[in-house]
Parts: C-alpha cells; sequence; structure tokens
C-alpha cells in the first residue's frame, strides 16, 4: 500500500513489520502421553516506524529517554508442555518477546505470555475443547493515532494494555481424516490495549479502527469461524 493516509501507519506508506532476515528453530519430545516442545525466532532490522510521531520519528517517554524508532531486532522463545490422558488433552506453554533499539516508554513489543487449552473427546466423533491466552503489560505504549491519548498517553510504560483471549470450539470427525468445526473467540482489551482478532491468518482480521485507521483502545472483539478440514 502506497499514498498519504494509508491503514498501515495511518501517516506514510505501510510498511511497519517489515523485515530483513528471519531465523528459528523448534524441538518437540515426545515420551508416552507426554509432548513438550521449545522454540525460538528472530527477525533482523524489523521495521517499526510507524511506533514514533508524525512527520519524525524521534520519541522521549516519561522517564526522559529519547531515541528513534526505526529498525531493530525482534526474537521470542517459548517453551510448552501437555499430556494426552486419552479422551482429554491438556496442554499449556509461555512465551517471551523482545524488542530492541526502541525507547522503553514506546516499546509494545516486548512482553510475556500464557497460553493454556483442553480438549475432550466426549462421543466418538465429538470433541469440545476450551482455551485462553494472557498478554501481560508490554513496556511501553506508543498511543499513536490513538482517539483516547488522555487515558493512553504516549510513552507511558505504567498504563494497563494486557489483554485476554477466550476460545471455545467444537469439533465433529467424519473419518479420522475429515472433520467440520466452530470456533468461538473473546478479545478483551484492557484500558490501553489494542489486540485484533483473526491475525493469524484465521478468519478475517479484525480491528478496532475506524476509517481514518484511528484506534479505540479498551474495546472488546468476538467472532466465530466454521470450517473444515482434511488430512492427506
Amino acid at each position: 500500500m502506497t499514498g498519504g493516509n494509508t491503514v498501515g501507519t495511518g501517516f506514510s506508506e505501510c510498511t511497519d513489520g517489515a523485515f530483513g532476515d528471519l531465523y528459528s528453530t523448534s524441538a518437540i519430545f515426545k515420551l508416552g502421553g507426554f509432548l513438550g516442545i521449545a522454540a525460538a525466532e528472530l527477525h533482523h532490522a524489523v521495521n517499526r516506524q510507524s511506533d514514533g510521531v508524525p512527520n519524525g520519528s524521534t520519541v522521549t517517554d516519561q522517564f526522559g529517554t529519547t531515541g528513534v524508532v526505526e529498525t531493530g531486532t525482534e526474537w521470542a522463545g517459548k517453551i510448552g508442555a501437555g499430556y494426552n490422558f486419552g479422551p482429554v488433552k491438556v496442554y499449556a506453554i509461555g512465551e517471551y518477546m523482545k524488542r530492541t533499539n526502541t525507547p522503553s516508554g514506546f516499546n509494545e513489543r516486548t512482553r510475556y505470555g500464557a497460553y493454556g487449552s483442553a480438549t475432550w473427546r466426549f462421543l466418538p466423533n465429538d470433541e469440545v475443547a476450551v482455551a485462553y491466552s494472557h498478554a501481560f503489560n508490554t513496556q511501553g505504549n506508543p498511543a499513536v493515532n490513538s482517539l483516547n491519548p488522555g487515558e493512553c498517553p504516549g510513552g507511558d510504560s505504567t498504563v494497563d494494555n494486557q489483554a485476554d483471549l477466550y476460545d471455545l470450539g467444537l469439533r465433529h470427525y467424519f473419518t479420522p481424516a475429515v472433520t467440520i468445526y466452530v470456533v468461538a473467540s473473546l478479545v478483551h482489551n484492557h484500558q490501553c490495549a489494542h489486540y485484533g482478532l483473526g491475525p493469524s491468518g484465521h478468519g478475517i482480521v479484525y480491528l478496532q479502527r475506524n476509517q481514518f485507521n484511528e484506534m479505540f483502545a479498551g474495546k472488546d472483539l468476538a467472532g466465530f469461524s466454521i470450517g473444515a478440514t482434511f488430512k492427506f
């Protein structure tokens, strides 16, 4: 996307999130019903200029730290475990994400995260699943192009921008390879959070923004998806 007011940054061309090189690795351990996993990923030279300010990217946070929000390395690591009890499967994952080369008050990429899920095969061909995810507070809050900068000022690392994601799903197996499913999701954004629904590639991306790309922080989002799977 190019032009003046674009969906990407609201100020210039949509280049937010572009990066140079990506490196990733993972390891999986299985023993009986136990499953363990560890994974890490690094993105080199990630462009976050949209976390700056219009007509310039020099910013100062509430601690008086001044810097330039441009490109920097981002990396993440996670570790998880689960167990298959037969009709019931449970899993849990913890993660940490890190953004470098950004003033702390404007760093909304560095945070911890947690995920847990349980699946119950209550009939031979039907199962129900629940899941919960939590995004912990980030180091800062850019608040660029926000409609409530008074409540969520840019450069303030004390605001509450945590979020909760609740999921409920049903799946029916026609065969072990062919299934249909329905999933309902609710994102609860805390006062200054602005997480979207569907950006993982499942369903249409839904964000709390108006036609001018101004964001409404602290808004809850809900939706559902229906689909089918075929393993071959």
